[in-house]
């Protein structure tokens, strides 16, 4: 396998969340891309959802929850569609870099990219899932 090199957008995860099995995670909090200016390693930041990246690893539900920075001038769209058109389709740079940056070999997929709604849904789910488990 040969890696492609660092992410090309912010990258982490939301504190406080478990996606769970029955929604095809694997129990680990929810991962996030922050779309804005790069944020230091660790700090916790104040983000919109605008949608949601479905991708499949391995025949494996692994979506990643899209957001922007607030403060940042990408903080001003409401969806994908608004962020790809205002900004040089930034989010199908992402939704590319995320099927192959682990190679052309990697069983990592984009399935599709989901709206605000479906975004939300995976994240009430998700902070659902971690307090029943962390109470």
């Amino acid at each position: 396998m040969t890696y492609k090199g660092g992410y090309i957008a912010n990258y982490g995860s939301i504190p406080k969340t478990a996606l769970p099995k029955k929604l095809g995670g694997d129990g680990d909090p929810l991962d996030v891309v922050v779309f804005g200016a790069p944020i230091p390693r660790g700090e916790v930041v104040k983000v919109k959802l605008i949608g949601l990246l479905e991708l499949m690893e391995d025949g494996d539900f692994d979506g990643k929850l899209l957001a922007v920075k607030k403060g940042s001038p990408e903080y001003n769209v409401s969806s994908v569609k608004e962020l790809n058109l205002n900004f040089g389709d930034v989010v199908d740079e992402v939704a590319s870099w995320f099927e192959n940056y682990k190679g052309p070999d990697s069983g990592l997929k984009v399935e599709s990219i989901g709206d605000v709604e479906e975004a939300m849904k995976i994240l009430l789910a998700s902070i659902d899932a971690f307090k029943a488990t962390n109470n």
